[in-house]
């Protein structure tokens, strides 16, 4: 296939290519995912490092049971069982937030904190749970709140993947029917200089802590009216 469309002799865009294909064909691939979010899981597990900015919903290596059987209860296909998609999310963090696993920053919208997902017990326990995952040695969390302004990501939304072996970036854009996966280093490096920004934009890890322990606090008093 590279042959055929011309591109064997592109050392480097071949062995990406490859490496995709590679990724792609993994046995222990989720497979409860649309095929078109499929090889993005499978880059997701051999990913050295994983970068997210979602502006208002916690991403899902990050999500609880509870709270992903919420964000997957209401489907364009009403027809398909959420269980299935619930249970391959938990692989993931699994896989993803072990000890030895890769290097996880998630930057978040302060909206994420906010929007009601479930009922008041399952954000409050999301929320614990990203303070619990937050102390991991190598899982960083930063909140952009409200009063952050404008940013250079207002509007989007997006995953980088870092592999090591062989050595390749990969944005992860994702809507509703499709997907897209950037790789061209000139594209790559403007979405790595867009998350720096957003770092630097961001609360610190104490702040984004402070932030995280008042609205479970103030979700706590809600679920006791």
């Amino acid at each position: 296939m590279l042959e055929m469309y011309g591109v064997a002799d592109d050392q480097e865009q071949a062995e990406r290519l490859r490496a995709l294909g590679k990724e792609a064909r993994r046995r222990d691939q989720p497979a409860k995912v649309p095929d078109w979010a499929a090889t993005s899981v499978a880059l997701e597990g051999a990913s050295s490092e994983i970068k997210v900015y979602d502006p208002e919903v916690i991403p899902t290596i990050l999500q609880t049971e509870h709270y992903a059987r919420a964000v997957l209860s209401n489907p364009l296909d009403e027809t398909v069982d959420p269980e299935p998609g619930v249970a391959e999310r938990m692989m993931r963090a699994d896989r993803a937030l072990r000890e030895e696993g890769p290097q996880v920053w998630v930057i978040l919208g302060e909206a994420a904190l906010h929007r009601q997902i479930g009922d008041y017990q399952v954000l409050r326990d999301q929320l614990q749970h990203l303070r619990k995952m937050a102390k991991r040695s190598n899982v960083t969390i930063q909140i952009i709140p409200f009063t952050t302004g404008e940013h250079v990501a207002l509007g989007s939304g997006w995953m980088l993947l870092t592999l090591e072996e062989p050595a390749a970036t990969y944005v992860y854009l994702e809507g509703l029917t499709s997907a897209d996966y950037i790789d061209r280093p000139a594209h790559t490096d403007a979405y790595k200089r867009a998350f720096d920004r957003l770092r630097a934009a961001a609360a610190s890890e104490r702040e984004t802590a402070t932030m995280l322990d008042r609205r479970i606090k103030e979700l706590r008093h809600q679920t006791t009216e």
